[in-house]
This record gives C-alpha cells, sequence and structure tokens, in this order.
C-alpha cells in the first residue's frame, strides 16, 4: 500500500498534514475508500485534483522538496586523527575504546 500526505489550511490550528492509505485492490488497482476505486495511481492523482471527494481537499500541487539539512557542515565537528593524543585508555565497549 502507499500513503498520501495532504496539506491542509485549518485557520485556528495553522497547516495540519493529514494521511491518507491508497490500499491495492487484489485484481489491480487502487483506492482511499471503497466508494471509487483506480487502475493506476495517476488515475487517482487526476481525480482527486478534479474534487476532493472524501479528502479534506482537492489536490492543487505536489508539496515540494526541501534540500537535506546537514548541520555538520556548519561546525565542522570532524576532527583530523592525527590531531589527537590518546593518553589513557578509559575502558571499552561493543562499539569501540573510550580514551581520555
Amino acid at each position: 500500500s502507499f500513503s498520501l500526505s495532504v496539506r491542509d489550511l485549518d485557520h485556528t490550528q495553522g497547516d495540519i498534514i493529514k494521511h491518507y492509505r491508497i490500499r491495492n485492490l487484489d485484481a489491480g488497482g487502487f483506492y482511499i475508500t471503497t466508494k471509487i476505486s483506480f487502475n493506476s495511481l495517476s488515475e487517482l492523482v487526476k481525480h482527486y485534483s478534479r474534487e476532493a471527494d472524501g479528502l479534506c481537499t482537492r489536490l492543487v500541487k505536489p508539496c515540494q522538496t526541501r534540500a537535506p539539512q546537514k548541520p555538520w557542515w556548519q561546525d565542522e565537528w570532524e576532527v583530523p586523527r592525527e590531531s589527537l593524543k590518546l593518553e589513557r585508555r578509559l575502558g571499552q565497549g561493543q562499539f569501540g575504546e573510550v580514551w581520555m
């Protein structure tokens, strides 16, 4: 099955994301409600773009995808291994050793 996430504007709560499960038919095809089924996902999207037909709103445009954030680029947390001085081993665990 697939999921359809729809952003709906609520004037009291702001943007709300609502999720709908798109189910597969045994004989092929897709549906959100048993009231209507579609031969393909593109047919389903076209239908709900024309009318809400039970969804919180009609599908208007796809959500914009943002570039993934990489917060570690800003602070440069990684330091060269050669710059570390291992003085005393404090212990070891399943994933490695701990040094001071």
